[in-house]
């Protein structure tokens, strides 16, 4: 986690953090979305690891800063809206 000062433009804003992500394409048509988290007070910037290839909705970041910027659950793949989704419900119960 490290501050920036060349940052994309905020999508929304929620709790405190900025959501800015950057869009990459690559030469063969590839396409993904790296995924930054502006605390806003401090500048520090948190990289989710989510999924590259969707945008994280407002739900996704307040589940995301809710749960603490949690890691992935599976070696094999970053989070996704559903793993955010059942993290949250699973530490209200």
């Amino acid at each position: 986690m490290k501050k920036s000062s060349t940052l994309p433009e905020a999508r929304f804003r929620v709790e405190g953090y900025s959501y800015r992500p950057v869009e990459k394409a690559e030469p063969d048509d590839r396409y993904s979305i790296q995924h930054l988290l502006i605390k806003d007070e401090s500048g520090q910037v948190i990289k989710p690891d989510f999924t590259p290839w969707c945008y994280m909705s407002k739900t996704d970041v307040e589940n995301y800063v809710f749960l603490g910027h949690p890691t992935r659950n599976h070696e094999y793949r970053p989070l996704s809206s559903t793993d955010l989704r059942k993290m949250r419900n699973s530490s209200n119960r």
